[in-house]
């Protein structure tokens, strides 16, 4: 493959992350078959002896319910963060001065990053979905439009974050500064909603969760989109800064 194709840079950013891909899938190809477990026992095991207890079994269809179905497909969407490892990786090894010898554009190695993020967000929610609708075939309930809801909701965090941590270490042109920046820029984006809960004092229940996404879909589809445009122009910026 030519290096300079931007199907070059692609690959070149998929080798730099593939171990670090790896080990963020093991935990959750382990934590949906654990799920897909709990299911069974839930309909055919011990488990279901608990779930048909009348003092517990609303508590227990609200809590373990909900981190059976929802957790374990949300948590696939964490591998968005793989390629921010990338920036990490490039700056680690100084490769800016690299980058500044080729003529190969900087948006075409910001977009390179870009497509792969997308792609893996893409795949990752195809995933969750798939294992929802298991999960729904061995529990005897439909899988709804809520259900993946909760699945965008949870991609869109970890989207958001993926973008802070890689455009921060560019920013700094340094691991620890950047990582310290984002972890800050993190912590305000939080503190404004979680003053807005208490001001208004809300309770916030998966059930209150779960119908937000629902509520907020196309928003959040639409959010989605848009982070990740305006924020592959920000790194190609960010990239241009770097090569003056």
């Amino acid at each position: 493959m030519k290096y300079g194709s931007l199907g070059g840079l692609i690959y070149t950013d998929f080798l730099k992350s593939k171990s670090r891909l790896i080990g963020y899938s093991i935990p959750n190809v382990i934590t949906m078959i654990l799920g897909v477990l709990c299911i069974i026992s839930i309909k055919h095991g011990n488990l279901a002896l608990i779930a048909d207890s009348p003092h517990i079994e609303g508590m227990f269809g609200c809590s373990l319910g909900f981190i059976i179905k929802i957790v374990p497909s949300v948590f696939i969407t964490f591998a968005t963060l793989t390629y921010s490892d990338t920036v990490i990786y490039d700056t680690k090894a100084n490769r800016s001065h690299f980058r500044r010898s080729t003529p190969v554009s900087h948006f075409k190695y910001s977009a390179a990053k870009y497509l792969l993020i997308t792609a893996t967000y893409i795949i990752s929610i195809v995933i969750g979905i798939a294992y929802q609708m298991i999960i729904a075939k061995i529990g005897e309930n439909p899988m709804t439009v809520k259900d993946i809801s909760i699945l965008i909701l949870g991609g869109t965090v970890f989207l958001i974050t993926t973008m802070i941590m890689l455009n921060c270490v560019l920013i700094a042109n340094s691991i620890d500064r950047g990582m310290l920046l984002a972890m800050g820029l993190m912590i305000a984006l939080m503190i404004i909603p979680s003053v807005i809960i208490n001001i208004k004092s809300i309770n916030i229940t998966p059930k209150k969760l779960i119908t937000f996404a629902h509520d907020h879909l196309a928003a959040l589809i639409i959010a989605d989109i848009l982070i990740i445009t305006a924020s592959c122009f920000v790194t190609a910026m960010l990239y241009k800064r770097r090569e003056k």
